[in-house]
């Protein structure tokens, strides 16, 4: 199997537009999620959400063209940018050797309601056109192509909250092939206020009750998620090919598994990570931390909460961390974990959790504050949905 390399990474995240301020953000155990003023939530189950609209990442764009283009489309491009310029990757060199592999479940979808909006107010001649380009879900993985004039596989992928990590895999699986020898990689979400509405009126997320509304991963207070956006890109390339260039490498990909679940099973989840660690040369023990998919949702923290339990035994579970405490839940996540991880191998140390303290899986070692790793070698990310569970090894090279 080929070795895959992640040599680059750029973020739109609550905390900031840039790879400093999402690590500052979640290393302080600070939260970005808050309540929501960009529109009105009256009447709501919901209010709050991780939100990028004060970070200022359209000015990132800049011009004529963060003008033209959608939100999830301007996030991409920003974090895309930075992740291929940290990568040293000349794209120009072997354009046709590049893909491109982008999972999201809202790109298009705003700004498709606000354009047959238009059509059904006043009339399909006063629509702009300019929307219309907006208006599919690969426009930001197509606004990239043609921004960096990357001609290898363009691909977009849709699979719920799982669909940042899919995405990922697709991209694994391009360079194992020899199809590519990089791949564009990540997840985009933008909150719309419909799809908001829509999600809340199902008891998507959080809401107030007998616990406060709020993101409190594995705690007894649980009550669901809260709503997130952001973009989370990185380069991933094939490592040969990255020593071939003197390249840097942030950390490797050494085993994943991504399995449709029986339901909410325990047991399957368990088996997806040993999967994993089946692909790999790892066992359990040489895994130094996870980085959880947990996001507050309780049936399916309890499911992950008991696999990692059932797998580590005898109370050597390494410590958990659960990011989505700190910048809420979307299909973007996943990625968002991956680079949590790369960012804790290189400082040695573990995100902070926070959270009310109080378990539903009191054997669970969370990390609750940042600590240092005592052997920062492999991180386990998971990330899941009522239909999907996803196990990814993320390593320091060799």
């Amino acid at each position: 199997m080929k070795r895959i390399a992640i040599t680059g990474m750029g973020v739109v995240s609550p905390f900031g537009t840039s790879l400093e301020a999402f690590s500052s953000g979640l290393f302080s155990g600070k939260s970005a999620i808050r309540p929501i003023t960009y529109f009105p939530v009256e009447g709501l189950q919901s209010g709050l959400s991780a939100d990028v609209r004060e970070t200022g990442f359209r000015k990132r764009l800049g011009g004529a063209l963060a003008r033209r283009l959608d939100p999830a489309s301007i996030m991409t491009l920003v974090a895309a940018r930075d992740a291929i310029d940290s990568s040293g990757l000349d794209i120009q060199k072997a354009p046709d050797e590049i893909g491109i592999a982008i999972g999201t479940r809202s790109a298009g979808l705003g700004v498709s309601i606000d354009f047959l909006t238009a059509i059904a107010r006043d009339g399909i001649e006063h629509a702009s056109p300019m929307l219309f380009m907006n208006t599919v879900l690969n426009a930001p993985a197509s606004y990239l192509a043609i921004d960096r004039k990357i001609r290898g596989p363009n691909i977009t992928l849709t699979q719920g909250m799982t669909s940042s990590t899919r995405a990922l895999l697709t991209a694994v699986q391009l360079i194992e092939s020899g199809r590519v020898s990089a791949v564009v990689t990540g997840g985009v979400e933008w909150i719309h206020p419909m799809s908001y509405a829509i999600m809340a009126g199902l008891g998507e997320f959080s809401s107030a009750g007998e616990f406060p509304e709020g993101a409190r991963p594995f705690s007894e207070t649980a009550n669901g998620s809260v709503a997130s956006e952001g973009a989370y890109l990185m380069v991933l390339e094939e490592m040969d090919a990255v020593r071939s260039r003197n390249g840097h490498v942030l950390a490797e990909i050494t085993g994943y598994c991504s399995r449709k679940l029986p339901g909410n099973n325990p047991e399957a989840s368990q088996e997806v990570i040993e999967q994993a660690l089946g692909s790999s040369e790892h066992s359990q023990h040489s895994i130094s931390a996870i980085l959880s998919g947990a996001d507050g949702t309780p049936d399916m923290d309890t499911m992950e909460g008991l696999a990692l339990i059932n797998l580590f035994r005898n109370g050597e579970c390494p410590p958990v961390a659960a990011i989505r405490a700190s910048i809420g839940s979307c299909c973007a996540s996943g990625c968002s974990q991956i680079l949590a991880a790369c960012l804790a191998l290189s400082e040695n140390s573990l995100p902070a959790t926070p959270g009310d303290g109080a378990r539903i899986t009191p054997a669970l070692p969370l990390s609750t504050v940042s600590q240092p790793l005592q052997f920062a070698d492999t991180i386990l990310i998971t990330d899941y949905d009522p239909d999907v569970f996803t196990a990814i090894l993320i390593s320091k090279t060799n």
